[in-house]
């Protein structure tokens, strides 16, 4: 799952009116960006940007090419205001409240990023790559100096860490104003960045790979997953999802329709999972905040192994209402269940935590390099439960 676990929320209110950028052209990445984020790119026409903006189409096309140049141009956006947002440069912690200011000023920018920057051309992904890098290099050094005992490969996580919580954005969060909201952002990256990793002997293994099941329809629905995962909804064909399951189409025909009920299908599927392990770990906990810890624990089994299934979850997540909906009740129950555990908390402010622990699981489980890392998810579960317990 991935920014409100998986969705944009548009509550319109967050504790005070938000205004558009005066600049012609920051409004049109600020108006692009809200659209982007709220329908999904394959769903927002350069027409409708220039309407929301009040600019005629032509004059859109003046200022961008396309709708591939105005999602670039505002991912690229929020790494500039990332670099201007200094802070102190000797200091991580003053390096970190200028950033979550900046990221909470920008709230759409972590569903842009974990959701439709795949849409970019592969020039573009690897620009975005670069300047990711770079941060997280800013990130890495600052917190050596804070903690010199930490290995390289320990900081470059924990700097990971870092950069997920500031990207997990999705939306403003009712009853949020922007500072709180930025508050949030930064007790979660205080509290990833002092997290104690432990040290793992050898690398953990990942799951054989196995066999395929005997049923036509599951081997539809396996390569499905597989294939939305890599690719996308969008640049999947019903041929493509034939082909990779050895399922001729007649028989294809037989278990769907078409495209999209294998979307619902696999989508039903992985929100079935999500509620079983949310139940087992609700029903064996004896207080809220050890059924917290075991939720955790199971989603981070979950994303471990079925990692394309969770990629889905965060993809596709505006395709089906009905999905969007299940997701967001099943984030409610981590929200719930850290309320419980922490009186102390605003809805609102659990509702930042949950969202910055959710991202942050998914954004490191799907970096390979670090996965392949000794004692990788026992440190990942450790990062997580961290920044739920954060100090606001």
């Amino acid at each position: 799952m991935g920014q409100d676990a998986v969705a944009v929320e548009r509550d319109g209110s967050h504790g005070g009116a938000r205004q558009r950028p005066r600049d012609r052209k920051q409004q049109i990445l600020w108006t692009a960006g809200l659209l982007f984020a709220e329908h999904g790119f394959h769903n927002v026409t350069m027409n409708r940007i220039a309407s929301e903006v009040g600019i005629t189409a032509g004059a859109l096309y003046r200022h961008f090419k396309g709708k591939d140049e105005l999602l670039n141009a505002t991912l690229l956006n929020f790494f500039d205001r990332l670099d201007a947002a200094s802070g102190d440069s000797g200091s991580l912690d003053g390096i970190l409240q200028e950033r979550a200011r900046t990221a909470a000023e920008m709230p759409t920018i972590g569903v842009l990023w974990s959701r439709e920057a795949r849409h970019l051309s592969e020039s573009d992904r690897k620009q975005l790559a670069v300047r990711s890098r770079r941060v997280n290099r800013i990130y890495r050094d600052a917190l050596r100096k804070d903690r010199p005992e930490l290995t390289e490969d320990d900081a470059v996580l924990l700097a990971c860490a870092m950069q997920s919580v500031l990207a997990s954005t999705s939306g403003h969060i009712r009853g949020l104003s922007t500072k709180d909201y930025g508050n949030c952002l930064l007790a979660g990256c205080r509290a990833a960045a002092g997290v104690e990793l432990r040290p793992g002997s050898a690398a953990e293994k990942s799951p054989a790979r196995g066999f395929k099941p005997a049923s036509k329809r599951e081997k539809l629905l396996a390569a499905a997953v597989r294939l939305f995962g890599e690719r996308g909804f969008q640049n999947t064909s019903l041929a493509d999802i034939g082909a990779a399951a050895d399922v001729s189409g007649p028989s294809l025909y037989t278990h769907f329709a078409n495209k999209a009920d294998i979307l619902v299908a696999v989508l039903a599927r992985a929100s079935h999972a999500l509620w079983l392990d949310l139940h087992a770990a609700l029903s064996s906990s004896a207080t809220e905040a050890a059924a917290l810890d075991r939720v955790v624990e199971s989603y981070i089994a979950l994303c471990r192994s079925q990692p394309y299934l969770v990629s889905v979850l965060v993809t596709e997540v505006g395709t089906l209402p009905e999905s969007r909906r299940n997701q967001l009740e099943y984030v409610q129950e981590w929200v719930s269940l850290l309320m419980a555990s922490r009186p102390e908390l605003s809805s609102a402010t659990a509702r930042a935590l949950v969202r910055a622990a959710i991202n942050v699981i998914n954004h490191l489980n799907s970096n390979q390099s670090l996965v392949r890392r000794p004692g990788f998810y026992a440190n990942l579960t450790a990062v997580a439960s961290a920044i739920l317990r954060a100090e606001i």
